[in-house]
């Protein structure tokens, strides 16, 4: 109702329901607008529930993969200290070798220089066995200068 100033009469307007359509409280829009507004909200909770299993699902399959993960750098990591440890036995047992082969080497040298020793013994043995045979009917006193003389002293 419109009242206007300075005039007696009152006029009356009818209302515009396209004008005063968001003001209503009942009505078809109203019940239009409270359905969509359930069926966005039903939807955001389906949204939430879809989200929230997908996220869990993520966070399981992170999970999972996390433990793998650490799992193998366990086994790198133990494998990485076996390496280490056979390393250093390696490490090790190659320098035993080399003393051992130094050792060897060197023995190698005393032997072969202790067999010419003895081949020269055995050749001297033998001139003064051959001399000895040649001076059999001899007195012992020619044996012992020829023994002196083949260098059997």
């Amino acid at each position: 109702m419109n009242v206007t100033e300075g005039s007696a009469a009152i006029l009356t307007e009818r209302p515009n329901p396209n004008k005063n359509m968001e003001t209503q409280t009942a009505g078809a829009y109203s019940k239009r607008l409270k359905k969509q507004l359930k069926t966005i909200q039903d939807l955001g909770v389906q949204n939430r529930w879809k989200c929230q299993q997908f996220i869990g699902r993520w966070r399981k399959a992170l999970k999972k993969y996390d433990i793998k993960e650490k799992n193998l750098k366990n086994d790198n990591g133990a494998k990485l200290k076996l390496i280490g440890q056979a390393h250093i036995r390696i490490k090790s047992l190659e320098k035993q070798l080399w003393f051992m082969d130094s050792n060897i080497r060197e023995l190698r040298i005393k032997l072969d220089s202790q067999r010419l020793e003895n081949k020269r013994v055995i050749e001297r043995y033998e001139r003064a066995y051959r001399q000895v045979q040649n001076f059999e009917g001899q007195d012992s006193l020619q044996i012992e200068v020829a023994i002196s003389g083949a260098g059997l002293d």
